[in-house]
């Protein structure tokens, strides 16, 4: 199956844009958070509407968490 290892050889570093980055994060949860971040998205253009795509993320947050670290 060709599409199980499409990431080899990938590094984290190579999915991370450098303007899409928060240094000075203002939230005190988990949702203020992904507002920021969305916040972000929807300022470079590449979503229209943040509210769709929170309601999907907390719904998936709660089946589980996908927290890294």
């Amino acid at each position: 199956m060709e599409s199980k290892h499409f990431l080899k050889g990938s590094h984290f570093s190579d999915f991370l844009n450098p303007s899409q980055i928060i240094f000075d994060l203002k939230a005190n949860d988990k949702i203020q958070a992904l507002e920021e971040l969305l916040d972000v998205l929807t300022k470079q253009k590449l979503i229209k509407n943040k509210k769709p795509i929170l309601t999907r993320i907390i719904d998936r947050e709660q089946l589980e968490s996908t927290a890294i670290g």
